[in-house]
């Protein structure tokens, strides 16, 4: 009997453990919030991070996590949905399990909790992911064989995890917007590659020059009442910039639903122009008083096809 596969392709182990997720507090800093006050939606993939990196160590795996390392860890897709927000003050724990041993690219999954007056009764998933994972060789940049045994010493029970991602269908009349960065040191990690969480500061500012571009600026759309909050983002990345590097962000806007739209995202390392991510990002639209809505379809069809259409067209 075949096993069951998830959205990775992977299969998923019929056989869990007894043992609980492991669980990693969260410490939300000041500065991980935007102008909202909620903590900014790429500072979850910090935690994330953290939580694994947490997870390593407490498997003997601590020394890959120093510059000088023989093997370091490197994202190679990565779901996430937002839940709801969290901000300064609340108490976050991120539990992390092992969803399948694949010994060249395993599958872990990570619920962050937010636990209202610190106990499990009040617990809320404020975000939920799964990701594939490589041990890489630093000197030659292979990926590494994971011993099956270290492997059984992470827990398989574990939370939940997002939904399904159906991709957007392909549209080559999308209009494309481009975004170009040179990366900074302060955007580097102790592996020399850009910092996760950087990167998805760039993809969200990609997201925001496109739509300004196409006329829809913050302030249009806070004066047509509609905001949009992250939904998701379903990302597969091939490399990652190193300091000094300039990158190109290539975004359309793939998808508009009534309630949400989706931008296909592209990360080109320039000027050799290789691909070094694709990501979805999906928004939710909500009104002033946070209820679902729908933006215009002047602006959406503005964005998508260039189209000078009416922005208060419906």
């Amino acid at each position: 009997m075949n096993k069951p596969q998830n959205e990775y392709g992977v299969s998923t182990p019929r056989n869990k453990n007894s043992f609980h997720p492991m669980s990693t507090t969260l410490h939300i800093r000041p500065s991980d919030c935007d102008r909202f006050g909620h903590v900014n939606n790429a500072c979850y993939i910090s935690y994330i991070q953290h939580a694994f990196a947490e997870t390593l160590i407490d498997t003997k795996y601590a020394d890959d996590w120093k510059p000088d390392s023989e093997f370091f860890w490197r994202l190679t897709r990565l779901s996430i949905e937002y839940r709801q927000a969290a901000i300064f003050g609340d108490l976050l724990e991120a539990h992390t399990w092992l969803i399948d041993p694949v010994e060249n690219q395993p599958a872990f999954g990570c619920e962050i909790l937010k636990k209202e007056d610190g106990s499990e009764q009040t617990e809320q998933s404020v975000i939920r992911h799964q990701a594939l994972w490589q041990r890489i060789c630093r000197e030659t940049c292979e990926t590494s064989l994971i011993n099956q045994a270290f492997l059984r010493q992470f827990p398989q029970n574990g939370g939940n995890l997002p939904r399904a991602f159906k991709l957007p269908p392909d549209n080559p009349d999308l209009k494309r917007y481009i975004l170009e960065h040179k990366v900074m040191r302060s955007e580097v990690e102790a592996g020399g590659f850009a910092r996760p969480q950087a990167i998805y500061n760039w993809l969200e500012e990609g997201v925001f020059d496109a739509s300004a571009e196409a006329g829809w600026t913050p302030e249009q759309r806070l004066a047509s009442g509609v905001l949009i909050f992250q939904m998701r983002h379903d990302t597969e990345f091939f490399a990652f910039p190193q300091n000094g590097d300039t990158i190109r962000i290539i975004s359309r806007l793939a998808e508009v639903k009534r309630f949400r739209g989706t931008w296909l995202q592209e990360m080109l390392l320039m000027p050799q122009q290789i691909l070094l991510l694709r990501d979805y990002s999906t928004g939710i639209f909500v009104n002033l008083e946070g209820k679902p809505t729908s933006p215009s379809k002047g602006s959406m069809r503005n964005i998508q096809f260039g189209e000078c259409g009416s922005l208060d067209e419906m």
